[in-house]
Formats: C-alpha cells, sequence, structure tokens
C-alpha cells in the first residue's frame, strides 16, 4: 500500500511508472482549466500496490497539478510513505 499525502491547488493527477493511480478535478483535456478550486488543506490517497506496479529498483512517479483560471500558478507538496502491514484503510476525503 502506498499512501500518497498532498497539499494542491486546484486538481491533480498522479501516475506511477506511467500508470495512472490518482485523479482528481484534473479534465482529460490539457486545454480544459479545472471547474473547481480545492483549498489549501493536506489530502490523503491510499494506492494498493497490485502485482507488477511497482518494481525492484528505481520507480517514477509523476505528478500534475493544475490551477482553476482564478489561480495564477498551481501548487504542489507532497509525501509518499510505503507500507508493508496489511488493514483495512478508508480514505475520509
Amino acid at each position: 500500500m502506498l499512501e500518497l499525502r498532498v497539499r494542491y491547488r486546484d486538481a491533480l493527477a498522479v501516475w506511477l511508472d506511467g500508470v495512472e493511480v490518482i485523479r482528481d478535478g484534473l479534465p482529460r483535456d490539457p486545454a480544459t482549466a479545472p471547474a473547481r478550486s480545492h483549498g489549501p488543506e493536506w489530502r490523503t490517497f491510499y494506492v494498493p500496490v497490485a502485482p507488477g506496479l511497482l518494481r525492484l529498483g528505481d520507480n517514477a512517479l509523476a505528478i500534475e497539478v493544475r490551477p482553476t483560471d482564478k489561480r495564477g500558478k498551481p501548487e504542489l507538496e507532497a509525501m509518499v510513505v510505503g507500507r508493508k502491514d496489511l488493514g483495512i484503510v478508508r480514505d475520509r476525503s
């Protein structure tokens, strides 16, 4: 299980080794601005690691953030935690 904690404005998408694992408010059309603002609070996403998602050695995490038309620039802070333990995880966002 990967735990990705991010603080961003306003929409984001995350890829792990080229596989999209998270999309929140980010339109697929690159010319389209997000329709809603996302505030400055931290948000936690839980990504189950299916067999083959991670490989031994280096892996690439790519994050795209895009502001609404009202903002001049995107903002991003991120932390990634890998967890071995199993359990019930509920996303409260």
